[in-house]
């Protein structure tokens, strides 16, 4: 069910990004610069890999779910670690941009 949900969530965004991108790109046709159109091939593959890194993250959280579940608290947090430690590093390189 979450994973579902966050496919169509995924798949929705995309459509609406894909949508503004069309437009975006008739916008700088029309004004000679076609060149500032966005690459649709680029952007689906970065959808597809963005997608199937969510989709890895809701199979972590449900499984840590379920092995905590079943009193095995060790297992649940080193399934759910590298998502954890990664959050952590995205944070400290947002933190230095700002």
């Amino acid at each position: 069910m979450l994973l579902r949900d966050a496919t169509g969530d995924i798949r929705g965004q995309a459509g609406q990004l894909r949508h503004w991108m069309e437009a975006c790109g008739r916008i700088a046709a029309e004004h000679g610069e076609s060149q500032l159109a966005m690459d649709r091939v680029a952007f689906s593959e970065a959808v597809k890999a963005e997608a199937s890194a969510k989709a890895e993250f809701v199979v972590a959280l449900a499984r840590s779910k379920m092995l905590d579940d079943f009193g095995e608290p060790d297992a649940a947090d080193a399934v759910i670690k590298p998502y954890f430690l990664a959050g952590l590093e995205t944070s400290k390189v947002e933190e230095n941009t700002t």
